[in-house]
Order: C-alpha cells, then sequence, then structure tokens
C-alpha cells in the first residue's frame, strides 16, 4: 500500500495561494493538483524528489490524467508548480521541492516493511530446517530444555553432531557458538551442510595430532565454513610415518601446512 502524507493547515498555505492564482482556480483545486503530483511521485520519483527521466509534458501527463477544468488553462500546470515553488528544476531535472520531509514517513515505513519482509524469510528458511530435525527428535542426552523449547534445535543437532564425530564435549548453549551458527544460517546454510563440514574435517583431522584440536566450531562454523564445505573429502591416512610440517596460519588460527614422510 502506497500513501502519501497531507498535513492540516495546507490550504492556507501561501504557495497554495500563489498556485491559485497563477492557474485561476480556487485554493481546493490547487490543493488537489498539488496531491495529483505527489501521488505520482510515489511512482516517478527517488527518495531525493529527482523526478526520473520525465519531461515537462511527461510530468503534465501523469498529474492531469483525468482531465483539466478550464480554470486550469491559463498556464502550464507544471510551470505555476515550478513558480509557487512545489517543483525545482537543476540542470535539465525536475525535482519535487522538500519530498524527503513530506515523505519521510513512508520511506521508513517502506524501509521497515522491506526488513520484516526479509526477516520472515529467513524465518521460514529456519523452519524448514528446524522441523526436519525436530521431527526425528534429535537431541544429545546433555541439551538444554530451555533450548528446546525456545526451538534452537539447530544448536543441540549441530553440537550435537560434532561432539559425536570427533568425541569432543562442546556445549550448546555457548553464546559464541550459537553466533556462528546463528551466522552461517543466516547465509543460507543447512543442517545437512554443518554435517558434511563436520563428516569431512573429521575424517581429516580426527588422527591427526596436530589438527585434530581444531575440530572445533571457532574454526569449523568460521568464516572458511564455506570452504570446508565446497573441500572435496581427504581420507586420513593410517601411516603413522606421515608428519605435519606447519608454515603458518591463516585467519581463523588453523596451521597451513604440508605432510612429508617422517624420516627413518
Amino acid at each position: 500500500m502506497e500513501w502519501i502524507c497531507v498535513y492540516n493547515g495546507l490550504e492556507d498555505h501561501p504557495k497554495i495561494r500563489q498556485l491559485a492564482r497563477e492557474l485561476q482556480c480556487n485554493r481546493y483545486e490547487a490543493i488537489g493538483l498539488l496531491v495529483c503530483l505527489w501521488l505520482w511521485g510515489l511512482n516517478n520519483a527517488d527518495e531525493d524528489g529527482r523526478i526520473l527521466n520525465a519531461t515537462a509534458n511527461d510530468i503534465e501527463i501523469g498529474i492531469m490524467a483525468c482531465g483539466q477544468s478550464e480554470g486550469l488553462s491559463a498556464k502550464s500546470p507544471v510551470q505555476a508548480l515550478i513558480n509557487a515553488g512545489f517543483i525545482s528544476e537543476k540542470n535539465g531535472e525536475y525535482y519535487i521541492h522538500d519530498w524527503d520531509e513530506h515523505q519521510e514517513y513512508y520511506y521508513k515505513y517502506k524501509a521497515r516493511k522491506a526488513a520484516d519482509s526479509a526477516r520472515k524469510r529467513i524465518e521460514r528458511a529456519n523452519k524448514k530446517t528446524k522441523k526436519s530435525i525436530g521431527q526425528s527428535a534429535d537431541y544429545p542426552p546433555d541439551c538444554p530444555d530451555k533450548i528446546k523449547t525456545n526451538h534452537k534445535d539447530i544448536y543441540c543437532a549441530v553440537v550435537g553432531f560434532l561432539n559425536d564425530k570427533a568425541g569432543t564435549s562442546f556445549k550448546p548453549n555457548t553464546k559464541a557458538t550459537q553466533r556462528l551458527i546463528d551466522a552461517r544460517m543466516h547465509e543460507g546454510f543447512t543442517l545437512d551442510d554443518f554435517k558434511t563440514v563436520i563428516g569431512n574435517r573429521t575424517e581429516a583431522w580426527k588422527g591427526d595430532k596436530q589438527m585434530a584440536q581444531y575440530l572445533r566450531p571457532a574454526t569449523l562454523f568460521g568464516t572458511k565454513f564455506e570452504s570446508y564445505l565446497q573441500a572435496v573429502p581427504t581420507q586420513r591416512s593410517p601411516d603413522p610415518r606421515r608428519v605435519f610440517q606447519q608454515t603458518g596460519v591463516d585467519g581463523d588460527g588453523t596451521p597451513i601446512g604440508y605432510y612429508t614422510e617422517a624420516q627413518k
């Protein structure tokens, strides 16, 4: 729904009196013309009031679409609106005067509505994931009841899967872990994506003393999550002669390096 703001006192505003005189009509006809301009501006002007890709003739056709009385034939309505200060012209472009002030509440409403729509899309996407894990009641034994009742099933499912795979004992109600999971969920990743990352990294790192310490939420669910998800799964080698040679660390604190054969 689109709307404009019309304030009390407009009928006796000096600009309205001037517009009425120039068009040889009464003040209420002048107000009607101004309201038509503002309504037309909703679809033809940006938030700063700049009228988009329109000539004076285009504006006149837009605001006079319902026809005009004989009293409005003395002068071009657009020129009269310019003279009265309701439209300004700069560098060949037309602007609705003080549009950002007149329509401030409307644009705030639009911004809130867009944000609300985005929030609802995220909630619907999260509900689909929560429904799939909620039906199986796949909670680890130590999952707090308050998380279950708050429908934060995803925390328990993800952390429980990590603990099961990696033999760890992380808590699903840790705020830092929840923030990481929320961030990835808001980016569109699903429970299956978390399980894939956990499964692949566990297979690659669990038997490695150097890398096993990074089987943790801070590393797995951080900014490299998508890289871990897209990485080709690697299988751990049971050969104890393989030695990890560290060359540095990345932004998440994960070691960077390569494997070599241990010297005999």
